[in-house]
């Protein structure tokens, strides 16, 4: 059997893409720095890094666990960043991180690998930034948010 290559996500409706999208490329367009690919980035909320699986039943396992998983909302209206070069979305309620979080642990003991770490629940905005534009940036999305 050969390996298939893997990756989990999940994926705004249209609707919130096209307003993620939008906002990002405004605030890359006004800073200086480079905009979104559509064809290559698009907003999504990882669980997990690509993983190669030769499991002939992986699809068919993970597709009913994921069919008994009930619909859960998660709200990106917290602003944050990680080591000032990335700026990512997130939610302020932590019912809602722990929900995403339940789905990451359940998705990765399918994957039988018990030893996953930690998990930031997050949606990137923005990486690779220059040194001293993270506060500023973060302050203009906030403000922008609040207008959504």
């Amino acid at each position: 059997m050969s390996e298939k290559l893997y990756s989990m996500m999940v994926v705004p409706n249209e609707k919130n893409c096209e307003l993620i999208e939008d906002l990002v490329n405004d605030i890359y367009q006004n800073n200086d720095q480079r905009k979104i690919s559509p064809r290559s980035d698009f907003p999504h909320i990882s669980l997990g890094k690509v993983f190669h699986s030769k499991s002939s039943d992986f699809d068919k396992r993970m597709n009913g666990w994921l069919e008994m998983q009930k619909p859960f909302t998660f709200t990106l209206d917290r602003v944050n960043d990680f080591n000032s070069r990335t700026i990512y979305l997130t939610s302020s309620n932590r019912s809602q991180v722990s929900e995403i979080k339940d789905l990451y642990f359940g998705i990765r003991k399918i994957m039988s690998n018990e030893n996953c770490g930690g998990f930031t629940p997050h949606l990137t905005l923005m990486d690779s930034l220059q040194k001293g534009k993270t506060k500023i940036i973060k302050e203009k999305i906030s403000k922008e948010l609040d207008k959504v």
